[in-house]
């Protein structure tokens, strides 16, 4: 080989080698996907799992985060912003907030959701059918999947059943939010079944809106009917004062039973077959993860729960009711001492 070609091929494998050799940061790194986070309630564990999950995956994300507050003109305004933002997918917590941002699968109009061809995650939905969310399950017939959060109502009724013998049960729940109307309405098919009284309270003004001050009178009227247990469906108008509406009723001797962690965690319920929110948030997270790299569509993506529930018992709160589980029930629950 002649020098002079010699040299020009020594050259060029030379500053190949450089390249290859240059550190890692000085590479031109992806760009972030952007996550539009919708959020209904304030933050909570679920969107940390969620964020948890993609920081260890090291999926660079940049997240765009809106609170809605419980409130539908300013989740209407928040799906505004997405329709003229266009992120590279929601992520959106609760019935309420997915319904705002998704619309009914049904909808024949959709002009005021997010665009059908962004792909939308959802957590924290108790019964994505029931509320019309999707057409099936698992898979949901539409640009969109998610973590349904919630042990199916017959299930929660029997682990109810297993640490109470009930002739009356009571429930508070929000009549405003849709997942209320199909867990009230399950509970009452399988309490006429077993011959059991199904006693319940709204907190609603009269305008049909929930208010803080209405959950004592509520929660007054349903201890008057002297139920053997008081359920707690899930309710985004009841967790972020679950300490104050699980200690109201406690100091009224009720023994509260609910679906969702924080009641009993944070708040004064006695028992509840639970789903760990972080662990929620997570699971939606290894679902986004899987869309934005391009692993799965949304559609293809099933919609599913976590494979596995605890039943978490409080025993501070069964030792003020003097209300003990069985003591074969204590072999594979999860008993806290919350204060």
């Amino acid at each position: 080989m002649p020098a002079l070609r010699r040299r020009t091929l020594l050259h060029a494998l030379a500053a190949a080698a450089t390249v290859a050799a240059l550190p890692a940061p000085l590479r031109a790194a992806p760009p972030p996907r952007r996550v539009f986070v919708v959020l209904w309630r304030g933050p909570t564990d679920l969107d940390r799992g969620m964020r948890d999950y993609l920081a260890r995956a090291g999926l660079p994300v940049e997240y765009i985060v809106r609170d809605a507050a419980q409130s539908r003109d300013a989740l209407a305004r928040i799906v505004a912003e997405i329709r003229a933002t266009r992120p590279d997918l929601v992520y959106v917590v609760t019935t309420e907030a997915t319904l705002g941002v998704l619309g009914p699968v049904d909808d024949p109009d959709g002009s005021d959701n997010v665009p059908p061809d962004i792909p939308v995650v959802f957590a924290a939905v108790g019964d994505p059918l029931a509320a019309g969310l999707v057409r099936s399950l698992p898979l949901s017939g539409r640009n969109a999947t998610g973590v349904i959060h919630l042990a199916p109502v017959p299930v929660q009724y029997e682990a109810m059943l297993s640490l109470f013998t009930p002739q009356r049960i009571a429930v508070l729940y929000n009549e405003a939010e849709s997942y209320g109307h199909g867990a009230v309405a399950q509970l009452r098919t399988l309490c006429d079944k077993s011959g059991i009284e199904l006693v319940t309270e709204t907190p609603l003004d009269g305008a049909g809106r929930p208010q803080t001050a209405l959950i004592r009178p509520a929660l007054e009227r349903l201890a008057a009917r002297k139920p053997d247990v008081l359920y707690l469906p899930s309710t985004s108008f009841f967790i972020p004062q679950a300490g104050a509406v699980t200690a109201a009723a406690l100091d009224l001797g009720l023994a509260s039973f609910s679906g969702n962690e924080p009641m009993i965690r944070q708040g004064s319920a006695l028992a509840g077959l639970v789903a760990s929110f972080h662990e929620v948030g997570q699971f939606a997270g290894y679902k986004i993860e899987r869309i934005l790299t391009g692993q799965a569509r949304a559609e293809a993506i099933p919609v599913e729960s976590l494979s596995r529930f605890s039943l978490l018992i409080n025993m501070r709160v069964a030792r003020r009711l003097a209300v003990y589980p069985p003591i074969t029930m204590l072999r594979y629950a999860e008993v806290i001492d919350a204060p």
